[in-house]
């Protein structure tokens, strides 16, 4: 006897073609999600196993860069161009620094000849006369015999508690002496401090450190030129002519003092008593001249 006849199901398909559909099926199914078009599609086990997060769910974009791209350098041209510019830049820079030093160092200078100025004129008004420059007469410091002069005669008068010495009646010597000088407040570093026969002297002296000059202008044949170093205490190696002889730095007639019945005081300026260069003359360091009169032409 013969069984029946079994007859295959032509309307299932195989395992291999439900796999080839699903696999088929997946990408129209998230493009119908809304998924973007043409996204690579890539599922790890982890992903698999995950009830959460689809397999074809899109990973975030990466950029990757080439280790052997194309990497540009500097050239010689270019290093030479920066380094010229930061050379401009910073000799600028510093010329800026030392000019506003040195119109910094030229105010202080102004202002100590005004203080010195309003000193002198209140010695003046308590004694009668301005303080003694030394050229005149001799003038010598009150502890010892050391003779002084110029700016020396000004810390002498001003710079200490104050003492005049007057003619009294019949000749007799009057000496009047008070507790505090008449310029008052005079730092260390406004002095020019040095040794003189053993002992300390001191000078007033301007923002550079050089000692100022004094010439006291009252009465006849009181004009005395100071081109010497031995004008100052310590003396220097190089000393510059008197301002007040040359023509275009002296207001009067050169060789006199320019105010008559007062009294000079000036200033050397920015370099002091360094001798002049070998392309100038003395000219060009009497212009830097500083003093209580006005120059030609300013």
């Amino acid at each position: 006897m013969s069984g029946p006849i079994r007859t295959p199901r032509s309307s299932s398909p195989t395992r291999g073609a439900r796999s080839t559909s699903r696999a088929r099926t997946s990408p129209s199914s998230a493009r119908r999600a809304g998924c973007a078009t043409g996204t690579a599609w890539t599922c790890t086990q982890r992903e698999r196993t995950s009830r959460t997060t689809p397999c074809w769910a899109p990973r975030a974009p990466t950029m990757t860069i080439s280790a052997t791209g194309d990497r540009r350098g500097f050239t010689l041209l270019e290093i030479l161009v920066v380094i010229s510019l930061m050379t401009f830049l910073v000799t600028a820079l510093l010329a800026l620094t030392l000019n506003l030093g040195q119109r910094a160092y030229v105010a202080s200078t102004r202002a100590m000849l005004e203080r010195v100025d309003l000193s002198i004129d209140k010695y003046r008004d308590l004694a009668g006369f301005c303080p003694p420059d030394g050229f005149d007469a001799a003038v010598t410091m009150r502890e010892g015999s050391i003779e002084i002069r110029s700016s020396a005669c000004l810390y002498e008068c001003l710079g200490r508690p104050l003492q005049i010495i007057k003619q009294g009646p019949g000749g007799k010597v009057v000496v009047e002496r008070y507790d505090s000088p008449v310029m008052r407040g005079l730092k260390e570093s406004e002095l020019v401090r040095g040794l003189a026969d053993g002992a300390d002297v001191a000078e007033i002296g301007d923002a550079w450190g050089c000692p100022l000059h004094y010439d006291r202008l009252e009465g006849e044949d009181s004009y005395s030129p100071q081109n010497t170093p031995d004008v100052h205490l310590v003396p220097p190696e190089y000393h510059g002519p008197d301002p007040r002889e040359e023509p275009g730095i002296a207001v009067t007639e050169a060789g006199r003092g320019q105010n008559p019945g007062r009294y000079d005081v000036w200033s050397h300026g920015r370099r002091g008593h360094e001798p002049p260069e070998s392309d100038e003359g003395t000219a060009a360091l009497l212009r830097e001249t500083i003093g209580n009169w006005q120059p030609p032409g300013e």
